[in-house]
């Protein structure tokens, strides 16, 4: 997903860059625009993911009031 991003970034700056006065670059650059943010939530996502499953796990694997042993 990461490389996804990496490469419609580009791709919408030359859209954002040739967008004024053309209604098809618009088009584009909205269309890009929607996938920059799908694959930026995607990243943000699995960030989450990453950072609440270990929690979890740690939670499930030690009952509740006790404390992990060494």
């Amino acid at each position: 997903m990461a490389q996804a991003l990496h490469d419609l970034v580009p791709q919408r700056a030359e859209a954002l860059a040739r967008a004024p006065g053309h209604p098809r670059e618009m088009a584009r650059l909205l269309v890009l625009e929607r996938l920059v943010f799908q694959a930026e939530a995607e990243v943000r996502w699995r960030d989450h993911c990453e950072a609440r499953l270990p929690r979890l796990t740690r939670e499930v694997e030690s009952p509740s009031g006790e404390q992990p042993g060494p």
